[in-house]
């Protein structure tokens, strides 16, 4: 035994050499396009953080004028005793005309809650 073999070298034998380097090209094609995706979802998470934290800033300098506006603003109570009568009131269409029209609608309504 003059011949001293190291312990940490080992050959294998590979049956199909070139197919098994086609299989690792594409596996390693694969995990390096998960890296691109993976740091471009890092890029837009960072991006729309960075936006919102803008938006932030923008809202709170609105706040700020909206209140330098409002102690600017002379101070007026009003006072309105009246009731609000809503009044649907169409050129060309008598009261009858009206009623007539708003009974279609409600039945109209009625037939599409029934869907």
């Amino acid at each position: 035994m003059a011949q001293k073999q190291d312990s940490a070298s080992y050959f294998v034998n590979i049956d199909a050499p070139v197919e098994v380097r086609k299989v690792l090209v594409e596996a390693s094609s694969l995990v390096i396009d998960s890296c691109k995706k993976y740091e471009q979802y890092k890029r837009t998470t960072q991006q729309k953080l960075a936006q919102m934290q803008a938006l932030r800033n923008v809202l709170n300098d609105i706040k700020q004028l909206n209140a330098h506006i409002l102690s600017a603003l002379p101070k007026v109570h009003l006072q309105y005793k009246g009731e609000i009568e809503e009044t649907t009131t169409v050129p060309g269409l008598n009261k009858q005309q009206l009623k007539k029209i708003e009974q279609e609608i409600a039945s109209i309504e009625q037939e599409l809650s029934v869907l």
